[in-house]
């Protein structure tokens, strides 16, 4: 049987991914003006042309921020502005609400595991950088939590902030080695583990515990 996504639920996905957009990559212009925590006007986003289009209202910012699955967004604490908790590619964002520095000494700050979501092709170029680019981002992403498609889990497709569901591999970090490097780690609200990386951007392959592959 064929899935159908019904019209409300598919101008809400578009809703977000313009949000997110806005949010992370496109704020900072004049007529979108965004502060040091991502934070960005309501108003000024429901003004702008790309969420204009799609008619959007304050109900629809409010419940795609309400109900995303990854948890990306949140709203200042008097409801005005909005920001996305990670994923930034703009420069002035170096924090977000609720972003926590790790403590390389207290073990309670650290998972059990960090690993990172990629695809097979990507690999060559992830050895030809020496390491995980940060890109165009702030940060590279981790997360702590092991896809279910890489484990015998029946829930298959679990949003997991930090990792696609379509990643067919995994690399795992060293967690000891990264503690004692110089590199600084965060953890976002919605529990996304984030480094800007070395000087160059880039979390080097050094610090690789393994790489598991997805069954075929």
């Amino acid at each position: 049987m064929v899935s159908r996504t019904s019209p409300s639920e598919n101008r809400e996905y578009l809703i977000s991914k313009t949000l997110s957009k806005l949010l992370r990559h496109r704020a900072g212009s004049p007529d979108l003006p965004i502060d040091e925590n991502g934070y960005v006007s309501v108003n000024h986003l429901l003004a702008h042309n790309d969420l204009k289009c799609k008619k959007a209202t304050l109900e629809d910012i409010k419940r795609v921020v309400e109900t995303n699955d990854k948890r990306r967004f949140a709203f200042s604490q008097d409801g005005s502005s909005v920001c996305a908790l990670q994923g930034h590619s703009i420069s002035l964002v170096n924090t977000t609400p609720g972003m926590q520095l790790l403590d390389p000494k207290l073990d309670k700050d650290w998972p059990k595991n960090l690993l990172h979501g990629t695809y097979e092709n990507k690999l060559t170029m992830i050895q030809s950088t020496g390491g995980l680019s940060r890109m165009k981002r702030n940060h590279v992403h981790f997360t702590s939590i092991i896809p279910p498609q890489f484990s015998n889990s029946t829930f298959k497709n679990v949003p997991i902030s930090g990792v696609r569901n379509s990643c067919n591999v995994l690399i795992f970090l060293d967690i000891t080695k990264i503690r004692n490097s110089t590199l600084p780690f965060y953890k976002s609200a919605n529990n996304v583990y984030l480094t800007p990386g070395d000087e160059n951007g880039i979390v080097s392959s050094d610090y690789f515990l393994k790489i598991v592959y997805k069954e075929k």
